[in-house]
């Protein structure tokens, strides 16, 4: 019990409140949660909206807790697994309405790390000089000053 300064006068007590929410435990069973989720294309981040906790834990638990994060790791293959069998029933005209464009950004967003998306591979070369104030341009082997 804390007492507050007007009231360590009268002698009248009051408990603390407590700072932040409430923390949910970890549980083995947020396991099945994720792979059930997942299985069904539906991301981790929203297996914490099931359990009651934000994305900082669910990624907390993942370094905390080996299983959670095997957990993730099986998860994030069903997840694709799923995706890709709804984008070969979509071509196949199985899916009515099929949004070919609205999965692929889905997939290109996603899956990254398994090389969905676009891939840009950018080289810049330069080669002559940059001068100042006004900037000469070497292109093909002419300079271009950009005063003229």
């Amino acid at each position: 019990m804390v007492m507050t300064k007007e009231k360590k006068k009268v002698g009248v007590e009051r408990e603390k409140n407590p700072v932040g929410r409430p923390s949910i435990e970890f549980k083995p069973e947020y396991c099945e949660i994720v792979l059930n989720r997942m299985s069904e294309g539906k991301s981790f981040e929203s297996c914490g909206a099931v359990i009651g906790v934000g994305r900082r834990t669910l990624y907390n638990w993942t370094e905390k807790y080996p299983n959670f994060l095997h957990a993730w790791e099986v998860g994030k293959v069903l997840a694709l697994k799923w995706w890709e069998d709804l984008q070969q029933r979509g071509a196949a005209g199985e899916c009515p309405n099929f949004n070919s464009a609205a999965a692929k950004h889905a997939m290109a967003t996603r899956f990254r790390e398994y090389g969905y998306g676009d891939q840009i591979d950018q080289n810049i070369n330069h080669s002559g000089k940059i001068e100042s104030p006004a900037v000469t341009f070497v292109v093909a082997g002419h300079d271009k000053s950009d005063q003229d």
